[in-house]
């Protein structure tokens, strides 16, 4: 049952037999190749039992080998890896017109993942979902570990001659029942299973791995499963770390932002991207806190192209319970959300440290119940010493969220616009609809704010959350309460 297309050794293998393929484009002098590891290559049996002009024509429209890694041709010695490398004595697939280590790269199984182990010298280049190649890093005695993702394109290059497409079978329902009946019996059989054994590595002339590889080479690696969300300054993506299939958030530049690809095209506003997208790494870095979202990595994609990874909140952020779930948010939930959000500037503040860009969008819920929060989103943060009351001057952030001091040019600003913000954010979970810029302008958002506190109030005698939340968008920024009055404040709301 479920017959795959591959032919190997004469017969037909199984969907559920297949671990995975190596594809190569024929070279020229491949031919030794193929005769030393015929009996894994595809359809290899059928062409030798043609004559010289069949077989031309069948290679012709065939240019491709394919590699075909099967239970049904289990690898040697009971061995529960199949090994790529020069050594004809320990290898599965032996390459010795290239020059590679004696066992360079195993492929072995790990519960329903796919895994490859570089075990080599020098290296190999992995390329996933048509993102630029990231250098594997083994270090003598320690493999560099790979879960390969099902149903991706991936690139292998494990020297400058040889470069596989690899393909995992993204097995479901009874083909993924029998594959893991076969993976189990082929478990039991290797004499191997649960070590990896690494033989010694004899470099080859190669193998030393030039400036540059090394440059790009680095401890972990990522494949991007999904987009999460886009906006004018970066994407935003779920990716799965290679090593333990760990789940986080990536976040990498845009140069073509949704707004206007024309404007976004202009170098100046890539280098500008670039550079918010390095502030907020510095910034995340420095930062240690349970409302703040927590940094993880950071590394350079391709030229010039950074991506920043960071834990994955797997509840979004609460402009999607506002807008796309349309959850209406209970007092005790409101104040609970101003509370948490508070903490996080609270910590801020007293780091010095103004977010300058809070706003629904910018608060993730790591959980829903219990309520869990974290501020995210740093680009635009900007760090005076802490308490020393700098003033900051440049006009930036969601114009609807944007105190009124932010708007009036020359005046200078401080941390009280986060407060501010804060209270926008209170008045939305109090059911307020905050109007489009197609009906309102800029500059006119911190008068229907002020106006709106008010009505709130007046309609809400008593009331301390809506008394909070007023307090939050008083004109007058002395007359604001700082993030630890907001604190206090919300607690008692809340248990009123």
């Amino acid at each position: 049952m479920f017959p795959s297309p591959f032919v190997v050794g004469g017969r037909k293998v199984l969907w559920s037999d297949v671990v995975l393929t190596l594809k190569a484009p024929r070279w020229e002098g491949c031919e030794p190749f193929i005769e030393t590891n015929q009996s894994r290559i595809h359809g290899v049996e059928v062409t030798k039992r043609l004559d010289r002009r069949e077989r031309a024509a069948t290679e012709e429209c065939a240019p491709d080998l394919t590699i075909v890694f099967s239970f049904c041709n289990p690898p040697g010695q009971s061995r529960s890896q199949f090994i790529i490398g020069s050594d004809p004595a320990t290898c599965d697939i032996v390459c010795t017109s290239f020059e590679i280590s004696n066992q360079h790269v195993k492929f072995g199984i790990e519960g329903e993942h796919i895994v490859m182990y570089d075990v080599s010298s020098r290296g190999s280049q992995l390329a996933l979902g048509g993102r630029e190649p990231q250098w594997t890093w083994p270090k003598p005695g320690i493999p560099y570990r790979c879960i390969l993702p099902p149903n991706t394109n991936i690139t292998l290059k494990i020297s400058d001659g040889l470069m596989f497409q690899v393909d995992v079978p993204a097995l479901k329902g009874k083909a993924l029942q029998e594959f893991t009946k076969k993976r189990n019996v082929f478990h039991a059989r290797c004499s191997d299973f649960g070590a990896l054994n690494i033989h010694s590595q004899i470099p080859t002339k190669s193998a030393t791995p030039s400036q540059s590889a090394t440059r790009r080479r680095r401890e972990h690696m990522y494949w991007f499963e999904s987009k999460l969300g886009e906006g004018g300054f970066g994407a935003v993506y779920r990716i799965r770390r290679l090593q333990d299939w760990a789940v986080f958030a990536a976040k990498q530049v845009v140069e073509h932002g949704r707004a206007s690809e024309a404007l976004a095209d202009r170098p100046s506003v890539i280098v500008a991207k670039r550079a918010n997208l390095e502030a907020e790494m510095k910034t995340l870095q420095r930062l240690q806190h349970e409302r703040i979202v927590k940094y993880v990595d950071w590394y350079e994609d391709q030229s010039d192209r950074w991506v920043l990874v960071m834990e994955h909140c797997p509840q979004g952020s609460l402009q999607d319970k506002i807008w796309r779930e349309k959850i209406l948010f209970t007092p005790s939930t409101t104040a609970e959300v101003l509370k948490q959000v508070a903490e996080g500037l609270l910590y801020l503040h007293g780091k010095g440290i103004t977010h300058r860009d809070l706003k629904p969008g910018n608060i993730l819920v790591r959980s829903w119940s219990p309520l869990s929060l974290a501020l995210c989103d740093f680009g635009l943060a900007k760090q005076r010493r802490a308490f020393s009351g700098s003033a900051m001057y440049t006009t930036c952030g969601t114009p609807s969220h944007m105190a009124p001091e932010m708007w009036t040019r020359g005046a200078g600003y401080t941390k009280a616009i986060d407060i501010w913000a804060l209270g926008v954010v209170g008045a939305e979970l109090l059911g307020t609809k905050i109007p489009g810029l197609k009906t309102t302008k800029e500059d006119r958002y911190p008068d229907l704010m002020f106006q709106i506190a008010e009505t709130m109030s007046d309609n809400n005698p008593g009331n301390r959350l809506v008394a909070l939340v007023g307090r939050m968008l008083a004109w007058n920024p002395a007359d604001q309460p700082t993030a630890a009055e907001c604190i206090r404040d919300a607690t008692t709301a809340r248990v009123k």
